[in-house]
């Protein structure tokens, strides 16, 4: 038996066939809900496949936990910090919740640490997450023209919003996705040089379409992180062959931003806030969660609550304020990944959670100079601030492909001498 599995280990290329299944995964993160059977079972298979990598090249006897690899070590511990309090859980309905979905997606950094890294085509990839985006984009434009018919309703994004809302996916996983793949397009128009006219004039459509659903369908963070996104992006290129392109792009793209924010309804006339009642708290009601949030770490700012006891503290300043809306959906979190972790772990989870979120920094600035790792990490840490990514499965989908980006190997970025100044944001 022994003999005929090493046989099939030695005749079988693995790494073509992962290479494959994350294709599909980077196909299959956009499609709708966290609960998607091919988003999961197509993570599952990568994650297969990369066990079976492990065990055929042995990388488990020779693996190294070093600065390179740190996040890989951090996130695990992270997952499994909440365990240290569920001795004192009230909530463990919640806790478990939370929990099972942390436990699957972190699988991802554990293998990755052991060696099961994918040779994978980079540029096969971004084209697989441009078509699965696009492929959702047209799902919801069905789902529009299904219910209200061709020219049945008054504004199309509003209504290409509430569809989306609605029947379709959450605005985060959405909204980073949308930028993960506008990002993917301008990387890919700067950074190879064989992409044909043809194949240019598709990428730069569906830049225009990503483009105008972020500009005018998506809230605040999204819209942000378009905008930060996409001028870094242009400022980054600067120093590179098309650098009169970029600087006039750089400009333009901040002279709209501005003029796009300061117009736009999701930022126009808010009303007066307070981060302390409820009728105070006007269009921006995170302004409330947060306040509340850091009340409740101003009691236990070392040690924390837990993930359940958490939710369980937060429900009661809800009712104490009736806020209705927290009240009745019952698990509204701080929506800030820094606040949802030092409210869950204390001062360590603080610690941790600070480390995680800016390594993909670090690791670009030494350990990496492909620049797509920037641009992903500046859209996450901008979706962050609104939404605790590591704490929801629809934020893990997106971190796993960020690690992916890092820790696999990539043969057609090695990067010459030459532009080994490029600089860092």
């Amino acid at each position: 038996m022994n003999s005929k599995l090493n046989k099939l280990l030695i005749t079988c290329n693995f790494d073509i066939i992962g290479n494959y299944l994350l294709l599909i995964y980077a196909f299959c993160i956009s499609l709708p809900g966290t609960n998607n059977i091919f988003k999961k079972y197509s993570l599952l298979s990568v994650f297969l496949i990369s066990l079976v990598l492990i065990i055929k090249n042995n990388t488990w006897k020779t693996f190294k936990i070093n600065s390179k690899n740190l996040i890989l070590v951090l996130l695990p511990i992270y997952c499994l910090l909440a365990f240290l309090y569920f001795p004192v859980e009230v909530d463990e309905k919640m806790f478990w919740w939370v929990e099972q979905r942390r436990l699957f997606l972190l699988i991802g950094p554990s293998i990755l640490l052991f060696g099961g890294v994918l040779k994978v085509n980079l540029s096969e990839m971004l084209n697989a997450l441009i078509i699965g985006v696009m492929f959702s984009i047209c799902s919801v434009l069905f789902l529009m023209f299904n219910k209200n018919g061709l020219f049945g309703f008054d504004n199309f994004f509003e209504n290409f919003n509430c569809i989306r809302a609605r029947y379709y996916s959450h605005h985060v996983p959405f909204n980073i996705l949308l930028n993960f793949s506008s990002s993917g397009i301008i990387f890919m128009l700067f950074k190879f040089n064989d992409i044909g006219v043809f194949k240019k004039c598709l990428y730069v459509i569906a830049l225009i379409i990503i483009s105008c659903l972020l500009l005018n369908t998506e809230g605040r963070s999204g819209l942000l992180g378009f905008i930060v996104m996409v001028s870094s992006v242009t400022f980054f290129y600067i120093y590179k062959w098309k650098r009169m392109f970029s600087i006039i792009l750089f400009v333009v793209i901040l002279i709209s931003g501005f003029l796009v924010v300061k117009n736009h309804p999701r930022f126009s006339n808010i009303e007066e806030n307070n981060i302390s009642t409820i009728e105070k708290v006007g269009r921006l009601p995170r302004l409330f969660i947060w306040g509340q949030s850091i009340s409740l770490i101003k009691e236990r700012p070392f040690w924390g609550y837990g993930v359940g006891n958490a939710q369980v503290e937060l429900n009661k300043r809800y009712e104490k304020y009736n806020y209705t809306t927290g009240v009745k959906e019952q698990h509204y979190h701080t929506h800030n990944q820094v606040l949802q972790t030092w409210l869950e772990f204390g001062a360590l989870g603080l610690v941790l959670v600070l480390i995680i979120l800016i390594f993909p920094l670090y690791f670009y600035y030494f350990h990496n100079r492909n620049e797509l790792i920037l641009f992903w990490w500046l859209i996450l840490i901008i979706a962050n601030m609104t939404e605790p990514l590591l704490k929801e499965s629809m934020g893990m989908f997106s971190f796993l492909l960020l690690l992916y980006v890092m820790f696999c190997d990539f043969h057609e970025l090695e990067i010459p001498e030459a532009s080994k100044n490029l600089p860092v944001i």
